[in-house]
């Protein structure tokens, strides 16, 4: 098979707009649409082309244009399709993370929300490695739905942030293994 670069061929769907149509009969021939080999196309050769008609170029151009329109239709449908799940994922994230319970301190310092008074955590327990065969230590930690916060005011925040930090020390680390903490509201 030859390729279209050296051969002069135009590309069968394209040769109207250089004013060419095909001879009466004429077919395409496929070749290689470069030296990579990597595409083939439809394309007709010099010989088997003729100068064209107002009315076929015309026909030729409006398909063309048709063609064209049903791409960026088809294109602007995916684009909105694609944006649609976009946002339905984010809203699953988002409703993902509202509804994952988490310890009074990761519910400040996470999402900036504090424990509204009344609020009953639950518990959930864990257990750590053994220090010796066939020994477990069990720990407990204490969790709050979304439900159980409202959003902590950037002062209001800044002082409960201050106040575990007096109480429990670090705040960017939980150290679990030496902390008193154990997910309750400190305030």
């Amino acid at each position: 098979m030859h390729c279209a670069n050296y051969s002069g061929a135009r590309l069968a769907s394209m040769c109207w707009k250089d004013h060419l149509m095909p001879k009466e009969g004429e077919k395409p021939v496929e070749l290689w649409t470069n030296h990579y080999c990597g595409h083939t196309a439809m394309y007709y050769m010099p010989e088997q082309l003729e100068p064209c008609t107002e009315e076929y170029y015309k026909e030729q151009e409006e398909a063309y244009k048709e063609r064209r329109r049903a791409k960026a239709r088809e294109y602007y449908q995916l684009q909105k399709e694609r944006k649609q799940l976009q946002e339905e994922r984010k809203r699953e994230a988002a409703e993902r993370r509202r509804t994952k319970p988490r310890t009074s301190w990761q519910w400040l310092s996470e999402e900036r929300r504090k424990i509204r008074p009344g609020a009953e955590p639950f518990p959930k327990d864990y257990t750590l490695h053994a220090r010796e065969p066939g020994e477990y230590d069990v720990v407990t930690w204490y969790y709050y739905n979304y439900e159980d916060t409202v959003a902590a005011m950037d002062e209001e925040y800044e002082k409960l942030k201050a106040a575990y930090i007096e109480k429990f020390g670090g705040w960017d680390e939980i150290d679990l293994k030496h902390t008193t903490y154990d997910g309750h509201k400190w305030y």
